[in-house]
């Protein structure tokens, strides 16, 4: 039974690995997740036990190089700053993940919040690319928006209070600086 699920475990590995990006973490949770449903299921005996399957899986997809914490890490890192996501926001996500709370701080280094908050600030149609009325209400909704998505007050305070020529310009230079560094 066990050569049957190394490779079994091997396969459900291949076929995640395949459709998302994911850590070593996250792999092992999704596979062990994967083992309870089956033992619930009948498909594995109850008194298996799956754990040395699927660390030769995920070994064997590391050896690899296609799993690679490092990468994973940079990647969620770049896609959270194109979402205008705070350093902390990123860097909670990738905990979540499984990632080494010290890679996900290093990964998250470049990230400016002020230029995030801009960003999500434009994205939502909030603070100065806000297109209605500024009332009490829409003021707190504002101000939670921020808060929810991980900026602190005294960077979302600045955004709020920007002209939309200043934060479009902001964002204009910094994109421009980071284009030139490629």
């Amino acid at each position: 039974m066990s050569t049957k699920l190394e490779t079994w475990a091997r396969n459900a590995a291949f076929q995640y690995v395949e459709r998302f990006a994911t850590s070593e973490a996250n792999l092992r949770s999704v596979l062990e997740r994967k083992v309870r449903t089956r033992k619930m299921q009948g498909q594995i005996p109850e008194d298996v036990d799956p754990t040395d399957a699927i660390s030769g899986a995920i070994s064997f997809l590391v050896e690899n190089g296609l799993i690679n914490d490092a990468s994973f890490a940079e990647m969620k890192t770049r896609s959270g700053k194109g979402k205008g996501k705070s350093r902390s926001r990123i860097t909670q996500e990738l905990v979540i993940k499984g990632v080494n709370k010290d890679l996900a701080v290093k990964s998250v280094s470049d990230v400016d919040d002020l230029h995030q908050a801009i960003r999500h600030a434009q994205r939502k149609r909030i603070g100065p690319f806000r297109t209605s009325n500024l009332d009490e209400k829409t003021k707190r909704r504002e101000y939670g928006s921020f808060a929810r998505a991980g900026f602190p007050p005294s960077v979302f305070l600045k955004v709020f209070d920007m002209e939309q020529q200043e934060a479009e310009d902001l964002l204009f230079h910094r994109e421009k600086d980071e284009l030139t560094l490629r």
